[in-house]
């Protein structure tokens, strides 16, 4: 495969913002999709300004680049992850340079620009944002009670928050002010919709619920004693691809027992689904005669 670079993909160091009297000094170079030699799953870089010269790649985080720190001219990124760029060692976020997307679906396609800082080390990430922080911002709030209560997932009576990022991972961040931490490794975006607030299992530990895109089916995610999920529990057979909102509200029929309500697609209506001592839903019941699209 030939390499299909031209010097038209230019380098912005320096970069002056019309009429603002600010410099950024050290902006991000310019970057395209180009057809390349770099290996599927790699970043590259190289000696030359248009990818020439000796090459250098790698398909893994590099904490610390050696002598290649000052030899790279121009680059590449093969993988289908985001390639971080510091110019320190042990990606030091301090020294945050910038980062390149992920390639592009084509065969030989990858994000291509050109250099001219010293790059000490590199790492890949599924979100950008990963780059210079250590993880989702923290989230604080003061207890609610003495015991464990409405959105508290850790039982340490301070109400929690669950995120879902881009990369399709969820995110548990304790409301006790804590680093959040990843409780779902990947694959939360084949759900089209997530819902949580109340104890649905039984345990005295707050649920997720999320409804899976391609069959329609509604999952329980149990909570358990540290923020993160256990085996999930169908609760839902099919047919949940037809309800919009799908909404956990707390108790609302008085029972003690959290439900959920969703809206129906097709007719408005909305509907009341009661939770049950096994941690299913019962039968529904109209609460809405119409208008809840």
């Amino acid at each position: 495969m030939t390499n299909r670079f031209t010097r038209a993909v230019a380098t912005l160091v320096g970069l002056v913002l019309t009429g603002s009297g600010l410099a950024v000094a050290g902006a991000a170079p310019a970057t395209a999709d180009f057809e390349v030699d770099c290996p599927r799953g790699y970043f590259c870089g190289w000696t030359g300004d248009d990818a020439d010269g000796t090459m250098w790649k790698t398909n893994k985080s590099v904490a610390d680049l050696g002598r290649w720190a000052d030899d790279i001219h121009s680059y590449a990124n093969h993988k289908d992850a985001e390639a971080c760029l510091y110019g320190e060692r042990n990606y030091d976020r301090s020294s945050y340079l910038w980062s390149v997307e992920r390639a592009p679906s084509g065969e030989g396609l990858a994000m291509y620009g050109e250099n001219t800082r010293v790059i000490r080390s590199i790492k890949f990430v599924q979100d950008p944002h990963e780059c210079d922080v250590s993880d989702y911002p923290s989230w604080a709030a003061s207890p609610t009670s003495g015991t464990p209560d409405f959105g508290d997932m850790d039982g340490d009576t301070r109400p929690d928050v669950v995120s879902r990022d881009r990369a399709g991972r969820l995110w548990f961040s304790p409301g006790s002010g804590h680093a959040g931490r990843i409780i779902g490794t990947g694959g939360w975006n084949a759900m089209s919709a997530l819902t949580r607030h109340g104890d649905f299992s039984r345990d005295g530990r707050e649920d997720v619920i999320a409804r899976e895109a391609a069959t329609g089916k509604l999952w329980l995610y149990p909570g358990t004693s540290t923020g993160a999920l256990g085996a999930r529990k169908l609760i839902g057979t099919g047919g949940w691809n037809g309800m919009r909102g799908i909404t956990a509200l707390g108790d609302l029929t008085g029972d003690g027992r959290p439900d959920l309500v969703a809206a129906e697609k097709s007719t408005g209506r909305l509907y009341l689904y009661p939770g049950t001592s096994t941690g299913g839903l019962g039968a529904r019941k109209l609460i809405g005669t119409g208008g809840w699209n």
